[in-house]
């Protein structure tokens, strides 16, 4: 994770989104970066299958940009407003949901996509999440997804969970920078698999915060065992008081269909603390 100056925050203008947005606003301010809402005007047919004309294509276009401003102006009603509809940028796109962010994940520009956890109404909510959790499993730059329940707080403590494999020095310096950036405390949660290597663990972690360029940075290494690890976990952020967790999406790996598919999914439909995907190329 480079010096995060571009934040996306997709919106399908549902309840969910606009909290995404509510906190990624704040995020921005605190990270002096820019903030880019973007909407995808879905159409699952090919486009020379579609019978819509091109007038109603630009009338289709119209309704999302009032949708869109409409939307931003509602969110500078609160009282808590950090940044005026000049501020944020906007980007209509056509296509596929997924595909399109995932695409606009690969952009060097995007250094950051907030998202909520779920999305629309409660009755599609399952789909809208599994949107959610398939961008922040693919995309090319790391992923914040958002409960729908929660309001931004100042992030002071991250927990960083990870196994053997997903604890290398440059992810532990990406944490590392981001938690600086945030004037926040970073807890690095080693989940034991019973191995005799938890003091590497310990040292990886310790000599890459240590090698981090910039100010001196706080920081926690613990281990957690048990045959529940989404409860260790949630028992650990608690005991700790921890702001947001941080997960890394490792591909075709164990580890990836333990963590993601197990943890993640189900933690991100009962914690009420914001989830942080990075990932390992």
């Amino acid at each position: 994770m480079n010096t995060i100056k571009n934040i996306i925050v997709p919106t399908d203008f549902s309840v969910t989104a606009r909290n995404a947005f509510h906190y990624a606003r704040h995020l921005a301010e605190k990270l002096n970066a820019t903030l880019t809402l973007v909407h995808v005007n879905e159409y699952f047919l090919p486009t020379q299958e579609l019978t819509v004309s091109p007038i109603a294509d630009l009338e289709i276009n119209q309704v999302s940009v009032e949708a869109m401003d409409a939307f931003i102006s509602e969110e500078e009603g609160d009282d808590d407003s950090v940044m005026v509809k000049n501020q944020v940028k906007t980007k209509i796109l056509r296509g596929n949901t997924v595909g399109s962010l995932l695409e606009l994940s690969n952009n060097p520009q995007t250094d950051l996509i907030v998202m909520g956890a779920t999305g629309m109404q409660d009755f599609i909510s399952k789909i809208m999440g599994n949107i959610s959790l398939q961008v922040a499993r693919d995309a090319h730059c790391p992923v914040l997804l958002v409960p729908r329940d929660v309001r931004w707080s100042q992030i002071r403590s991250i927990m960083y969970a990870s196994n053997y494999d997903t604890v290398t020095p440059s992810l532990v310096q990406e944490i590392t920078d981001f938690g600086r950036a945030l004037r926040a405390s970073v807890h690095f949660v080693h989940v034991s698999d019973g191995h005799e290597i938890d003091q590497k663990v310990t040292q990886t972690i310790t000599d890459a915060v240590l090698s981090t360029d910039g100010a001196e940075a706080p920081f926690q290494v613990h281990t957690v065992k048990g045959d529940d690890i989404l409860n260790e976990l949630q028992t650990y952020a608690e005991a700790h008081q921890i702001d947001l967790m941080a997960f890394v999406s490792l591909h075709h790996s164990f580890w990836q269909n333990m963590m993601y598919k197990t943890i993640i999914q189900d933690i991100s439909l009962s914690t009420e603390k914001p989830i942080l995907i990075m990932h390992l190329a």
